[in-house]
């Protein structure tokens, strides 16, 4: 099978709209209205809504992926909502229900990706390529739009983009309706049986990756209040306005060969390679990152880890079974919606101690995750040395 335009078009304009959410969100309420902390609440309430991921999915394999799929449309509503308003719980309320309805699009649209087992690769890399050239030019002009449009137009685009994404993805998707055979019940047992070995690491990870990714995505705005105060010097007065050029646009455009390299290895076989990598060198990144003047940690942010990263974790999660792709994408997202509860509890807990707490705390589940997965099998076929050392060198 292979994707067709309007289905890649669907997940491009789905990643422009988040990418421009999620640029404005962490430095607005992350820096400019409640502080760096903050965003980790809304790290989590993005991803809590998704604990019940796995049941829709299951179910959408069973009563037809598409009319599931047409639930996303509820989606628009919060998404306009949470620019349109400034306390904390409504706020947070928005962005879990935007959150919901945006992953639930993109769990069922990743079924059909996830069909042809044997060039998963492949057709995931196309997937990711729309996404990055999505958040690309969404991250790019995220700023621009959110102060040259006003807060009611800006908002209007966002959700006219948001519903053409859904029609792109519902019009365009060329997978199975619902899986031939078998129950809800009997699709989650299915699943389970063959990917339980691997949740707990993936679950770990995620919490990692969460709290390493946005805790740097509010740190990059001080970097490049520095990096333009003391290189471009007069030339770029406000440093906000290339936050999304740094935080998404160019990090989308350098990781396009990535994602074209990661697609090949895991059609070899490598997905179990690509994890472990990309787990190692998170752990380094984030590690390390917080402390960098502000050049070297511009240049390190643009290194590109994700496109490895979200690629071995579908493809693993994939060839762990031979059906039921749809509870496949819910199980991963369900674990996604756990981590994010994890992390509210961790920033809780761990509020106002400073970014050496979290720096730690990022490294130590990232860590644990490493060590999880290669415990339970993510060694298995030998595959580690000759990936990271041979063909696709990283």
């Amino acid at each position: 099978m292979r994707v067709a335009f309007r289905f890649a078009l669907g997940y491009a304009l789905l990643s422009f709209t988040y990418s421009i959410y999620y640029t404005v969100s962490r430095p607005l309420y992350g820096v400019d209205v409640y502080g760096r902390s903050f965003v980790l609440f809304i790290a989590g309430a993005e991803y809590i809504p998704a604990v019940f991921s796995f049941l829709i999915g299951s179910l959408s394999d069973s009563i037809g992926r598409r009319k599931v799929m047409l639930f996303s449309i509820m989606g628009a509503a919060p998404l306009a909502l949470i620019f349109l308003q400034r306390e904390p719980l409504p706020l947070l309320l928005s962005i879990s229900l935007y959150s919901f309805f945006n992953g639930l699009a993109s769990m069922i649209g990743l079924s059909s990706v996830l069909e042809s087992r044997e060039d998963v690769g492949r057709n995931y890399s196309v997937i990711g390529l729309a996404s990055s050239l999505g958040w690309a030019g969404g991250s790019s002009i995220a700023w621009l739009l959110y102060k040259g449009l006003g807060e009611k137009l800006f908002v209007a685009l966002l959700v006219l983009t948001y519903l053409f994404g859904l029609y792109g993805l519902y019009s365009g998707y060329g997978g199975k309706e619902r899986e031939a055979m078998g129950s809800v019940l009997g699709g989650l047992r299915t699943v389970y049986s063959t990917l339980r070995w691997f949740l707990p690491a993936l679950l770990l990870a995620y919490v990692g990756t969460t709290l390493g990714g946005n805790l740097n995505a509010v740190i990059l705005d001080a970097k490049l209040r520095g990096f333009v105060e003391g290189c471009l010097k007069g030339s770029v007065r406000d440093s906000r306005l290339l936050y999304g050029l740094f935080y998404g646009g160019l990090t989308s455009i350098v990781a396009i060969p990535a994602r074209v390299i990661a697609g090949r290895l895991v059609d070899r076989g490598k997905e179990r390679a690509l994890f472990a990598f990309s787990i190692t060198a998170y752990i380094a990144i984030f590690t390390l990152l917080p402390f960098m003047p502000p050049l070297l940690f511009i240049f390190t942010w643009l290194v590109p880890i994700y496109p490895f990263y979200d690629t071995s974790i579908y493809a693993l999660s994939a060839r762990s079974t031979g059906s039921h792709e749809s509870t496949i994408s819910g199980y991963i997202s369900t674990v996604t919606s756990i981590a994010g509860l994890l992390v509210i509890i961790i920033n809780t807990l761990a509020y106002g101690g400073g970014i050496l707490t979290y720096v730690a705390l990022t490294a130590l589940f990232l860590l644990a995750s490493l060590v999880l997965f290669m415990l339970g099998g993510g060694g298995k076929n030998s595959d580690l040395l000759p990936a990271l050392k041979g063909e696709g060198s990283l």
